[in-house]
């Protein structure tokens, strides 16, 4: 009775691990005839900049596999590899220089087994708007990067500056030149009541600057 229950055991989990075997189309170490190597995926986190060039990611896995849930804006290849193959996958992104605001997506690489996650993240280009200018009193130059998401225009400028540029083009860098006049006795009558965005500030060393903004439409 024990020898036949031994019997009926062996064959048992002989059956079970057969079963395994044919779900399981991966590798196994008594399956020599599969190649085994070290599962990959890098980076998991990948920044794209603005312009959208490409980057690269490895994947290697002892399964075949697949890459799903792709934005319209972003570009991958190839889309899926065989098991025990490393592979280079391509990743490039549409041009996001019209936008303030970064973007992201969420890709899937799965198998008959498992599913990973990988984020992707694309930048926006910032705008770069009229910075806080302040001049002595024997006047000068100063220059600064003017680049916005809109068409702009300044606007209300008051007789003792002077810009080299007052109207502009969305999605155009400019460098503008502004220059201030020299003042011998800087009165009240050359301070105008300004909206906010050509505010004339004074301080106590006698110098003079004007905080500037986008022209807000």
């Amino acid at each position: 009775m024990k020898r036949l229950f031994s019997i009926i055991l062996s064959v048992a989990v002989a059956s079970v691990f057969t079963a395994c075997k044919d779900d399981y189309d991966g590798w196994l170490p008594d399956n020599p005839d599969k190649s085994h190597i070290t599962e990959t995926i890098s980076p998991t986190d990948i920044k794209i900049d603005a312009a959208g060039t490409p980057q690269t990611m490895t994947v290697a896995l002892n399964d075949d596999w697949t890459i799903t849930n792709i934005p319209h804006w972003l570009t991958v290849s190839p889309t899926g590899g065989k098991a025990g193959e490393k592979v280079t996958v391509n990743i490039s992104a549409e041009s996001n220089t019209k936008s303030v605001s970064e973007r992201g997506a969420q890709l899937y690489v799965s198998t008959k087994f498992n599913t990973q996650y990988i984020g992707v993240t694309q930048f926006g280009v910032p705008e770069s708007g009229i910075p806080y200018l302040s001049f002595s009193a024997t006047g000068g130059q100063q220059t600064f990067r003017l680049f916005l998401h809109s068409d702009w225009e300044i606007t209300n400028i008051p007789t003792w500056l002077r810009f080299s540029a007052t109207k502009g083009y969305a999605e155009q860098e400019y460098h503008c030149d502004c220059r201030r006049k020299q003042l011998d006795k800087f009165t009240h009558s050359d301070m105008p009541n300004l909206p906010r965005k050509f505010k004339p500030v004074r301080d106590s060393f006698g110098k003079t600057g004007c905080a500037l903004s986008k022209n807000q439409r």
